[in-house]
């Protein structure tokens, strides 16, 4: 009874610390028969060290639902046998924003775009070097539903997780952040109003409105995520329209937005031209262009959705701080069609971006 108790309470996802500690005293203290040493589990979520809980592999036969509940938060494990209680059976690590820090080095930062329901698409990304991974959930297949498990497979050392919401709504930007988004895009931010109405909803008072209740960020972000969240977070207004493009100072001067990012789809259709990515000249490229300037010009960062890798080093190379290389869902849908009109026919079907 006492073991169901502390499996309800790490299901919770409130007193995680409490909850995992309580697992820790009643694995180690059945198998060892001796009380585990007060500095064998580090401090409260929020102190910046890792949650260390040490049990033994008893507790995935004992008490699986504990192990299964546990990993729905995002934590690390490692099974090690019964009687090494020395060694960690899961830990909390911590993520942060490395944006911020390849920025300050004058470097700019790859992004994957994971547009899946799919943890595993999201490790993939994670684990094969990318600076950051950004959930789609505006044209995405994955909901707000899904974004626990997706941040949990984001979070890994030096990847910061980045969420474009739906619309500029103020109760799923809060959730995203809450969850441990530390970069936030928002669509169609059009004008200076709607932009300092965004920024409002990623910022905690005086600076905005954002209500406090960072229940998975407050466990798994580094720091003393209550007092610095404002500084750790990105923001990032999508500019996608025509009016943004003529708004684009006024946007870019509003107090809380850090960076800009680029739909270039959208804004060619608003300039009339067919949607497209990766564009190489003309008019939508002066854009490009212009508006990096002026984003630098005001101390604001520029990022931009590429359809390729080579375009998105272009953008690098021109002066992007934040540049997506690689989306999910579009590479598979291209690695398939040309596989099949490779094997097919001996020739690469024409790849598409959406």
């Amino acid at each position: 009874m006492e073991e169901r108790c502390s499996c309800a309470l790490v299901a919770w996802g409130q007193g995680i610390w409490f909850a995992a500690r309580r697992i820790f005293l009643i694995e180690e203290c059945k198998s060892s028969r001796h009380n585990p040493p007060k500095d064998s589990i580090s401090g409260p979520p929020g102190s910046g060290i890792a949650l260390v809980v040490l049990v033994t592999n008893k507790t995935l036969t004992s008490c699986p639902t504990a192990a299964c509940s546990i990993l729905r938060l995002g934590l690390e494990f490692r099974l090690v046998p019964n009687g090494q209680q020395s060694k960690p059976f899961m830990e909390i690590t911590v993520v942060s924003n490395s944006l911020q820090s390849l920025w300050q080095s004058n470097q700019s930062a790859l992004n994957a775009w994971v547009s899946l329901p799919s943890v595993f698409s999201a490790e993939i990304a994670t684990h094969t070097g990318f600076d950051a991974v950004t959930v789609d959930l505006q044209h995405g297949l994955a909901d707000i539903s899904d974004l626990p498990s997706l941040l949990a497979g984001i979070k890994a050392s030096g990847v910061t997780p980045v969420v474009r919401v739906p619309w500029l709504e103020a109760g799923d930007i809060m959730r995203c952040l809450d969850m441990g988004a530390l970069g936030i895009i928002c669509p169609m931010i059009n004008t200076p109003e709607q932009a300092t109405e965004f920024a409002s909803y990623a910022l905690y008072p005086p600076e905005g409105v954002r209500s406090n209740g960072p229940i998975r960020a407050s466990l798994v972000c580094e720091g003393d995520y209550g007092n610095q969240a404002n500084e750790m977070i990105t923001r990032f207004a999508m500019l996608e329209t025509r009016e943004a493009i003529t708004n684009a100072e006024a946007i870019l001067s509003t107090p809380g937005i850090d960076a800009y990012y680029l739909g270039p789809s959208d804004l060619a259709r608003s300039y009339g031209y067919p949607a497209k990515l990766d564009h190489q000249d003309g008019e939508l490229y002066d854009i490009i262009v212009a508006t990096m300037e002026l984003a630098h010009r005001l101390g604001k960062r520029a990022g931009i959705h590429c359809g390729t890798v080579e375009y998105a080093q272009k953008m690098r190379d021109l002066g992007y701080d934040f540049v997506t290389g690689w989306a999910d869902g579009v590479a598979l849908k291209n690695t398939a069609t040309q596989t099949v009109a490779s094997f097919r026919q001996g020739q690469v079907g024409e790849s598409s971006v959406y």
